[in-house]
């Protein structure tokens, strides 16, 4: 088995026409050969050049041993079938280790049984094609049909809820594999709108996992808890509410306990490692839905563009392997700011890299209020209004529509927009 993994990754290190895609790290048997590809994707992806004394950085090895790979070349290889060989030798040394420790464990019937399905699901998804043909997607149409008729006439949408319906009916909603974009000014309430979206979506039963680089945990605890508490989130932070105010806290904590809502504030700078996690939290708490807020903190180095590019990329490559929608929430360039009208265009997402162009959809979120200063003068149960604006939807309409928003409980909500 080693001859034929040092004879693939020669191959790797010395070919660039072969298709890196159906290769991973993880299959291989000698875990050293599977970090130098590992680090050759990564330097592909990127767009960088081959570096030998790169990829023995990061994997710890020595220059000569990157050398002696290199210097092996068998005589006949072919490498399609080196690959399938790999996946499968990977496939069945996974299964055999599973049935041994559901073997050698004490399992209930039940533990067994779900132990085991979840561990094929995951090595089939390894195993299966991502070549169909049309005739395939033809012989699924029935069954898609029907899905939306189903939707049509339950008054639902054929994909995740945003929990708004004038958003809904606007967007369509998110099918598995989008990544929409939620942009805005700082102050807008775009990290709130994300959360607010997250939380809808939970409460219907879509488990959610938010990557929170703005905020703690415990500051979207708050949040979450003012918005069903109807106590103002800075009065929870700092602890000045009454005593009826503490009761409707601690009731409304209750409430959201259940909530299916994973938070991680882990920062890496590596997309490998949000692709890692994604995957870690799908399998463990069956993750439907991805946030990430806000990608500009993901970033470092001396040129963001780029960086963002690469982070960009990664997160659709994730949405479509993973089928989940992703959202991005972003911050927009301070060109807005230089004009009169400055409800956000698609332009001012150019500091982004290509973000707008890997996205299915730019949510854009504008508040006039917050440049008329109506802020200051609202009581704290007064409702403001934010414009949500749909500037990018390929698989729907662009527009926008308006949602009720309450600062001092981190609450949006659906209103009647011919009143406003």
């Amino acid at each position: 088995m080693k001859i034929d993994e040092l004879a693939l990754v020669s191959e790797i290190l010395t070919n660039e026409s072969i298709d890196l895609g159906k290769v991973d790290g993880l299959y291989f048997k000698d875990k050293l050969l599977g970090k130098i590809v590992d680090q050759v994707k990564f330097l592909v992806e990127n767009n960088l050049k081959l570096d030998v004394f790169f990829i023995a950085e990061k994997t710890g090895v020595e220059i000569s041993y990157i050398n002696q790979i290199l210097d092996y070349k068998p005589i006949l290889f072919d490498y399609e079938q080196s690959v399938a060989r790999l996946k499968e030798n990977f496939i069945q040394a996974n299964i055999r280790a599973v049935a041994e420790e559901i073997i050698q464990g004490t399992y209930s019937s039940n533990e067994m049984i779900e132990k085991m399905e979840q561990e094929i699901k995951n090595l089939s998804d390894i195993q299966k094609s991502e070549t169909v043909s049309f005739f395939e997607t033809i012989m699924e149409l029935e069954d898609d049909l029907k899905k939306a008729e189903k939707a049509f006439y339950e008054g639902k949408i054929n994909g995740v809820t945003s929990g708004f319906k004038s958003v809904d009916r606007l967007t369509g909603g998110f099918d598995k594999g989008d990544v929409t974009i939620i942009a805005a000014r700082p102050a807008m309430g775009k990290s709130t709108f994300a959360l607010n979206m997250a939380i809808e979506q939970a409460k219907r039963g879509i488990p959610v996992l938010f990557f929170s680089w703005e905020m703690t945990a415990k500051e979207l605890r708050n949040k979450t808890i003012a918005k069903y508490a109807r106590v103002n989130s800075q009065k929870i932070k700092n602890g000045y509410y009454s005593k009826e105010e503490r009761a409707k806290i601690i009731k409304a904590a209750a409430q959201i306990e259940s909530l299916p809502i994973f938070i991680t504030t882990q920062k890496n700078y590596n997309p490998f490692y949000y692709r890692a996690e994604i995957r870690k939290q799908i399998r463990k708490n069956n993750i439907q839905a991805v946030y990430f807020d806000h990608i500009g903190l993901t970033i470092e180095g001396v040129d963001p563009n780029k960086e963002i590019q690469r982070m960009g990329k990664e997160i659709k490559n994730i949405a479509m392997k993973e089928e989940i929608p992703i959202f991005i929430i972003s911050q927009l360039s301070r060109t807005v700011e230089k004009r009169e009208n400055k409800r956000p265009l698609l332009s001012d997402l150019r500091d982004s890299g290509t973000l707008e162009q890997d996205a299915n959809k730019v949510i854009f979120l504008y508040r006039d209020s917050y440049y008329k200063k109506y802020d200051t003068d609202k009581k704290e149960s007064d409702i403001d209004v934010a414009e949500i604006i749909v500037s990018k939807n390929r698989n729907g309409a662009v527009g926008d529509t308006k949602l009720g928003f309450n600062l001092a409980y981190s609450d949006f909500m659906d209103i009647d927009i011919n009143h406003y």
